[in-house]
């Protein structure tokens, strides 16, 4: 694939529309952010690459909610576009909404709830391989990296619970999904479906040192018939040496298999 360069000429402008809105433990933000850049390779081709200079506008709005000894933000964006010479990829080029928590949901001291859900549906494949590269907790991840310009529909989410069996001994359970859809008839890729289900289990040996071991399941269904499942162990160690300094280290085996 022939080289990809990205300048920005202006300086992204984040311009909050109106004070953020509290109510309760609510809080409401607008936003609004705009991006000048120049893309040396717009179709992302290997050969004959043409490039231009176009305008992104970013208007967001995320609701923060501060509950259960933490805060959980739903978010929602759209992304317009305008290219100098390149009229036919002017309009609406990437949708995106999220759920997440800063922390789990802690709801008594022995339990705890982590979720995570994103959608994002692009046919700018930079800002869709950006906006899908941040992990979400409890799911592999994605291990096809779309660069051509196509459009696509990817949702994903997951849980993750925490039990406090014993003072000493925590227990893990999750369980997630992703989608992944191509909306182009002509893109020539293959739709795909991801679920998964994790267990770990920790123990502290002492008030610097503890252990643990987890295991993970994934089965991958694609629509041209090629399913794989996979499996997965590891071993996992935690030592505190100071205050501000650990050492972990882990151990694990994954087994892949493929349905042809």
């Amino acid at each position: 694939m022939g080289n990809k360069w990205f300048a920005a000429l202006l300086a992204i402008l984040s311009v909050a529309v109106a004070p953020p809105a509290m109510s309760a433990n609510l809080i409401v933000t607008p936003k609004i952010s705009i991006e000048e850049t120049w893309d040396s390779n717009i179709f992302s081709v290997s050969q004959n690459e043409e490039s231009d200079f176009f305008t992104r506008a970013i208007p967001s709005l995320s609701f923060s909610l501060e509950t259960y000894q933490t805060t959980v933000v739903l978010t929602g964006s759209l992304e317009y576009s305008r290219y100098t010479d390149h009229d036919e990829l002017n309009g609406k080029r990437t949708m995106s909404f999220g759920l997440s928590t800063g922390k789990p949901l802690q709801f008594t001291p022995r339990f705890s709830l982590q979720p995570t859900v994103y959608f994002v549906e692009s046919e700018d494949s930079y800002r869709r391989n950006q906006l899908l590269a941040s992990p979400v907790p409890g799911l592999p991840p994605s291990e096809v990296v779309i660069t051509a310009p196509t459009k696509t529909r990817d949702i994903a989410g997951s849980v993750q619970l925490t039990y406090l069996v014993s003072p000493l001994v925590d227990l893990g359970l999750g369980a997630g999904g992703s989608k992944r859809t191509f909306l182009d008839n002509n893109a020539g890729g293959v739709d795909s479906d991801t679920v998964n289900g994790n267990a770990t289990l920790s123990y502290r040996f002492s008030p610097r040192f503890s252990s643990g071991i987890s295991a993970n399941a994934a089965y991958n269904t694609f629509a041209d018939d090629t399913d794989s499942r996979s499996y997965g162990a590891m071993l996992t160690m935690k030592y505190l040496l100071t205050e501000r300094y650990t050492f972990d280290a882990a151990a694990g085996v994954d087994y892949l298999r493929e349905n042809t």
